[in-house]
């Protein structure tokens, strides 16, 4: 018992964040690592990654929210719904679709608390402003421990380090192209992206003509402090891993690369400080992260001036905050980030896991009605005719369960996640993962385990207090006699 509170309170100690249990998976994108865990393995892992905003299985939702509830009232150990074993999914998003058959555990943050993004002077480019604000060094430690009001990995400016007049919004200033459009009202062009207004409307490219990408050209180059993304509201996980591009002129092919960042979670609002600010910049450029997605984002903006403009004694400046020694800089951080996932992947491929099954090419005799059914449980990656502002998917089943249950992972659109089509087939003597298989505890049996308990230790408790009467009754009687 003593050795069992201890290892319950070294976890709490080290877990940063509790965990929401949702009904339903989530969908393809933003992957971060997967692998066959104890629910409570799996919330530690995240907890590691700064990135992870929860994770997704193949699981009955009665099942785990009832090992939850068993937990909580286990005077707040959740050792119940930690002991699960489950091939999981770890993911850098928290949108759920509903699904009968997978669970998913977000991960709750609160939000920071004493700052505040705002405008400088109303018009400008985004500032902190709050007792709370944290250095630029310490943003990415900072959203390990709650939510900033947006995802700024290199850190804004402090409101209160802001001379002179505002930088401005140049992004409206340029003509913006892309390579593809999306052939329906969900696109509103590539100008959408650029026209200075944040609302309902949003570029959308094509899904199936190789690399999506969207680009500004500006009419002069300019000296960039600042770039904006307001991703799309559903659907975010489609930006992970996209990647933005500053361009100058003075490269050898007339596009030199000035600076870049990447999408490394999927968000509604992402801020890029660019120290030191990129000079010349002539174009910027938003690329998908792989062939065959769809990019898709409501604004950008660009916060910079004309190289040529003259510095006048109301000219925009920004205090240096003071340096502090041994401080890891945001790509350093990132970097660690990154070696920290493949650490942990490395340390999985010495562990007996489940298989993941790869995309393959669709068999010859899948029509394409068979191919939309396979994809079906992928919400937002069903590349389908048109798409609605959300999606709620089930399971769709042919009624012919002939072919290869793996067959999904190979059509395009599928889902790469846990679905049923994608389920990991058993090892030669191994149970499938998931709950009740094997050596692993369902909350019914964790709940009979401590009936039994209780029923045996009051029972032993009976035992002893009747042992104990008689042998004081035998030495009364002796004395006596």
């Amino acid at each position: 018992m003593l050795i069992w509170l201890l290892t319950v309170g070294a976890l709490a100690v080290t877990r940063a964040h509790s965990y929401d249990v949702v009904r339903g998976y989530v969908p393809q994108g933003a992957d971060l690592m997967n692998g066959t865990y104890s629910l409570g393995h799996a919330k530690q892992i995240c907890d590691e990654i700064a990135e992870c905003m929860g994770m997704t299985f193949s699981g009955n939702y009665e099942q785990v929210t009832k090992a939850a509830a068993l937990g909580q009232s286990n005077s707040g150990s959740q050792s119940a719904l930690d002991n699960i074993r489950a091939l999981v999914w770890l993911k850098a998003v928290d949108d759920v679709t509903d699904h009968t058959e997978h669970v998913s555990l977000v991960k709750s943050v609160r939000p920071c608390t004493d700052l505040k993004y705002m405008r400088y002077k109303s018009k400008g480019m985004r500032c902190c402003d709050g007792t709370a604000c944290p250095a630029q060094a310490d943003y990415a430690a900072t959203a390990r421990r709650c939510r900033l009001p947006a995802v700024t990995p290199h850190g804004i400016p402090r409101c209160s380090n802001l001379r002179g007049d505002p930088l401005l919004n140049v992004a409206p200033l340029g003509k913006a192209s892309a390579s593809s459009e999306y052939p329906y009202a969900e696109n509103a062009g590539p100008g959408a992206a650029n026209d200075g207004v944040v609302n309902a409307s949003l570029f959308h490219s094509g899904c199936d003509a190789g690399l999506a990408s969207w680009a500004v050209q500006l009419p002069e180059p300019m000296a960039i402090h600042q770039l904006v993304l307001h991703n799309r509201i559903d659907f975010k996980s489609r930006l992970y891993g996209a990647s933005v591009r500053l361009l100058g002129a003075s490269g050898t092919d007339g596009r030199e690369v000035l600076a870049s960042f990447q999408v490394r979670t999927a968000s509604e609002l992402y801020i890029w400080q660019v120290r030191p600010f990129a000079r010349g910049v002539l174009r910027i450029e938003v690329h998908a992260a792989e062939p065959f997605i769809c990019l898709h984002f409501r604004e950008l903006e660009v916060y910079g001036h004309p190289m040529g403009t003259a510095q006048g004694p109301t000219a925009f400046t920004e205090l240096p905050e003071p340096e502090l020694p041994n401080q890891p800089t945001a790509a350093q951080q990132a970097a660690t980030s990154a070696a920290k996932i493949q650490q942990l992947q490395q340390q999985q491929q010495t562990q007996p896991v489940q298989p993941v099954a790869q995309p393959q090419p669709p068999a010859a005799g899948v029509s394409a009605q068979r191919a939309a059914e396979a994809a079906a449980p992928g919400g937002a990656h069903a590349q389908v005719p048109r798409e609605g502002s959300q999606r709620t998917t089930a399971h769709a089943h042919s009624a012919d369960d002939s072919r290869d249950p793996d067959d999904a992972e190979g059509i395009p659109g599928a889902p790469r996640g846990p679905t049923s089509a994608a389920a990991p087939t058993p090892r030669p003597g191994h149970p499938n993962p998931g709950l009740g298989r094997g050596s692993e505890r369902t909350a019914a049996q964790l709940e009979d385990d401590l009936d039994w308990a209780a029923t045996t230790g009051s029972l032993t408790a009976m035992a002893l207090l009747v042992f104990q009467y008689l042998w004081v009754k035998a030495r009364w009687l002796d004395m006596w006699s």
